[in-house]
């Protein structure tokens, strides 16, 4: 199925979209494919929407407070931090993904379900579908609110996918739920701590070599 209708499915019509992905059987290449694209998706959306609300004000500021047309470098600075925002972004989503789902996998048969790792890293990939809208969504403010009915839906999608991909036992599903769960935050808080250390110290150092502090 193409990106769009996937993204489609997944939102709309999950139950129906996870007995499709439980056939199609993805590979983990098409898994990280349809992630990568969402997430350039968003940040080209989040460039474009910061570029056309701030750049007046960079110009204005560039030729009346520091007589130089700093613009140009501006826009390149920002469109660099972009470009690898998004690729360090990619990687540890994708990253994170695979920690997850390599503990998720060694537990599977405590909840009576068969280790399949790709099938667990599937599950966490389309579950996270939500989260990419949540990126969509912040550039409109009044939008925001929307994002936590958005984070209990990837909980529904977790839930829907552990039903039909992993198949643990009857009584065991919420618990393997509550452990998938568990599992992934811990792995994101790790990642995302790591990732903005990184961002950090490398926005800074782009932004002092390009204005020569």
């Amino acid at each position: 199925m193409d990106l769009f209708g996937r993204l489609k499915a997944i939102l709309f019509s999950p139950k129906e979209e996870w007995q499709v992905i439980e056939a199609e059987n993805p590979t983990q290449a098409e898994t990280i494919r349809y992630l990568s694209i969402l997430i350039l998706i968003t940040s080209a959306l989040f460039f474009f929407s910061f570029w056309t609300t701030w750049h007046p004000y960079f110009s204005m500021i560039s030729n009346s407070l520091l007589k130089t047309d700093y613009t140009r470098t501006a826009t390149l600075v920002a469109l660099g931090i972009v470009v690898l925002s998004t690729v360090l972004i990619i990687f540890f989503t994708i990253l994170c993904n695979y920690l997850a789902a390599i503990i998720i996998n060694a537990l599977s048969d405590q909840f009576g379900a068969s280790k399949d790792f790709n099938k667990v890293f599937s599950l966490l990939g389309y579950s996270s579908t939500p989260m990419c809208i949540v990126g969509i969504l912040s550039l409109w403010t009044p939008l925001l609110f929307l994002s936590w009915l958005l984070g209990i839906y990837v909980i529904y999608l977790l839930y829907l996918g552990t039903k039909l991909l992993i198949k643990p036992d009857t009584g065991k599903q919420v618990g393997y739920v509550i452990m998938s769960i568990v599992v992934w935050m811990v792995s994101y808080g790790i990642i995302l701590k790591v990732i903005m250390v990184i961002l950090s110290e490398m926005n800074a150092s782009m932004f002092n070599s390009a204005f020569g502090h």
